[in-house]
């Protein structure tokens, strides 16, 4: 999610600073026309004649609007995106003082508590609102089955000792590497 939160404050400066230069050019050349002076950077002076041909419902124009509203949804869809919690609420210390845990550290502690069960050599975790997803590695032949479960107890239990408002479901998959 860090990739599409980039993209969202990628694009949110990128459309800022076009309003802003836009905004710039656009008061220039309105006070270059009240003096009567000629333009700056835009040819007003020579679209007048044209821009008087135009319709509303001409190709050029309805193409513009088409790709403007376009880029538009494409904005409000990067920005109503839902996107991941950076931190999970726990039970509170203290009466009216909410705390929070990181999703790394939710991860950390999940991954802390597989890799200390017997038999686990390698593990990773995905954390999401109510779930925690655990990839456990074993070097031991057929030990998948008792390993799951033996893994799912020790993950449960560190993230009990966290004290998460919501306990997370815990899924785990062990892989066998020979």
């Amino acid at each position: 999610m860090i990739v599409l939160h980039l993209v969202n404050r990628l694009l949110a400066a990128v459309v800022s600073l076009a309003i802003v230069v836009a905004a710039v050019i656009v008061s220039v050349e309105v006070v270059r026309w009240a003096l009567d002076m000629s333009s700056w950077l835009v040819p007003w002076r020579r679209w007048g004649p044209a821009l008087e041909d135009l319709r509303a419902d001409d190709q050029a124009v309805l193409a513009a609007a088409a790709v403007a509203a376009a880029l538009g949804l494409l904005l409000l869809a990067f920005e109503l995106k839902r996107r991941r919690p950076d931190a999970l609420p726990t039970r509170p210390l203290l009466e009216g003082a909410p705390t929070v845990t990181t999703r790394a550290g939710v991860g950390n502690a999940a991954t802390t508590a597989a890799r200390g069960v017997s038999g686990v050599s390698q593990a990773s975790a995905a954390v999401r609102r109510s779930t925690v997803s655990l990839r456990v590695r074993t070097r031991a032949r057929g030990a998948a089955p008792g390993l799951t479960e033996e893994v799912r107890s020790a993950v449960e239990q560190a993230l009990a000792d966290l004290e998460l408002a919501r306990a997370p479901r815990v899924k785990v998959s062990v892989e066998e590497k020979h």
